[in-house]
């Protein structure tokens, strides 16, 4: 076999064999590969955490919308609806300067959250971490059940895309924020 022609069935092959189930003809899966991840698949655990996802409808102001000020007071000032759905959660990547965390020195208030591909997550968007137990329970808790711990504000939004511009997960860029409606 050349390997420098045509690397197609090579690339199949070799893709097959690390990636059990997850590769079709257009390559490895990588929304069935992330799902796994949040989800865990056979022996391996889940390492997805459940977040509320606050949607506003920015078309649609709520009971808290001050028309003098044009701020919400006491709560927000659009209407929302929340969603809960598993995430993986790192830290921001930070400059090289700040590499080397020595006392006195801040860490930084920004986290990216990688979602699937169908949630469509938007700009000033929340997302709030939970107070659970046990997040390896693939089955959602109920809003009514949950206690919201830390507010994110959604910054940015970048879908990460492969062939024909499919999006196959989001990386969404949040600051913690300390108001806690």
């Amino acid at each position: 076999m050349n390997f420098f022609v045509n690397t197609t069935s090579t690339d199949a092959a070799l893709s097959s064999s690390l990636y059990p189930g997850l590769v079709d003809v257009n390559g490895i899966n990588l929304k069935e590969e992330f799902r796994r991840i949040l989800y865990g698949y056979g022996s391996t655990l889940p390492k997805g955490n459940w977040i509320v996802y606050r949607r506003f409808d920015r078309t649609s102001v709520s009971q808290y919308y001050d028309p003098v000020t044009r701020e919400g007071v006491g709560g927000p000032k659009y209407n929302a609806t929340n969603e809960i759905f598993k995430v993986r959660k790192i830290p921001s990547p930070r400059s090289d300067t700040d590499v080397e965390i020595k006392p006195g020195i801040t860490i930084s208030d920004k986290f990216v959250y990688y979602v699937e591909s169908h949630i469509q997550p938007k700009l000033l968007d929340e997302i709030f971490e939970i107070n659970l137990a046990d997040h390896s329970s693939n089955v959602a808790p109920r809003y009514e059940d949950v206690e919201l711990i830390e507010r994110y504000i959604i910054e940015r939004v970048h879908p990460y895309r492969l062939e024909n511009g499919v999006i196959q997960y989001w990386a969404v860029v949040c600051t913690f924020s300390n108001i806690k409606y």
